[in-house]
């Protein structure tokens, strides 16, 4: 009888340990209890505060809020820039303590070695990763390739248009192939048109790779496009305010009744506090 239980209980153990495996298969991204403070003219300042966040594999997740919300900061965390103050970050079921390789990132700026061309910025992950140069320079003309950079693979960045500047921002993130993809505002210095060419570019990228992307913006339009789950931060508080999903397959039309309702939705729950700056 004894060993009945001590079987049974072993057995239970097995389960549990098969269930935390099965979890960390599927999810891509985990957050738990995560919170930043600094400390700044001599008093506490929250930057994030009890972030509870379950992000699946493979999935295209928007962050949407006002300035000052905490959305970049979450990101840096997800990538191992910055430690946490308290709580926990896992990526695909690693304990995230600094850099990871499972993350691409992207920033709103784009942060392009002016004496490097187009080719050698894409190539420049892998060189310091320790590649060779002739290896990194022939993963970064397949990324090159995949972007359509090809005609500007040899040229400077100071040739380059805006659009094409965020492509090789995009390529020097995608060339170590992370299975994941951060992405900090990286439209909002563009215009109207370039803009929305890489949104559909990044939306067929997602598709091509089903890579897991996350995704942070101000635009509650551009959310909706692009998100099938769509997180609202609160300044107020900065945690998370709301969760959202849209059903909608991809390519999705901007004037769909279902994004326009969401939109709506959004847009009423962050006009109801003040954005800070």
């Amino acid at each position: 009888m004894a060993g009945g239980h001590r079987n049974e209980g072993r057995t239970r153990v097995a389960v549990a340990l098969e269930s935390a495996e099965s979890q960390a298969q599927t999810e891509s991204i985990r957050l738990d209890r995560v919170s930043k403070f600094y400390r700044a003219g001599g008093r506490s300042v929250v930057a994030l505060q009890d972030i509870d966040l379950t992000i699946p594999r493979g999935s295209f997740v928007t962050i949407v809020g006002h300035s000052g919300s905490g959305k970049t900061t979450l990101l840096k965390i997800i990538a191992g820039l910055i430690a946490p103050s308290s709580g926990t970050a896992y990526v695909n079921g690693e304990h995230v303590t600094g850099p990871t390789s499972h993350c691409g990132m992207v920033f709103q700026d784009f942060s392009l070695f002016p004496w490097r061309t187009v080719l050698d910025n894409i190539a420049y992950p892998l060189e310091i990763r320790g590649h060779s140069r002739r290896a990194a320079r022939d993963a970064a003309l397949a990324v090159v390739r995949r972007l359509g950079l090809e005609d500007a693979a040899t040229r400077l960045p100071k040739a380059l248009s805006g659009g094409m500047k965020q492509r090789v921002a995009l390529g020097r993130a995608l060339v170590y192939e992370p299975a994941i993809l951060l992405l900090d505002e990286p439209f909002s210095a563009l215009d109207a048109d370039t803009r929305d060419a890489l949104r559909a570019e990044l939306v067929d990228l997602y598709l091509d790779t089903k890579k897991t992307v996350v995704l942070v913006t101000h635009s509650v339009e551009e959310a909706c496009l692009l998100g099938q789950q769509i997180i609202v931060f609160t300044a107020e508080r900065n945690t998370i305010k709301s969760t959202h999903r849209v059903q909608s397959d991809y390519p999705r039309d901007p004037r769909s009744e279902e994004l326009r309702v969401m939109q709506e939705l959004i847009r009423a729950e962050l006009g109801r506090e003040p954005e800070r700056g």
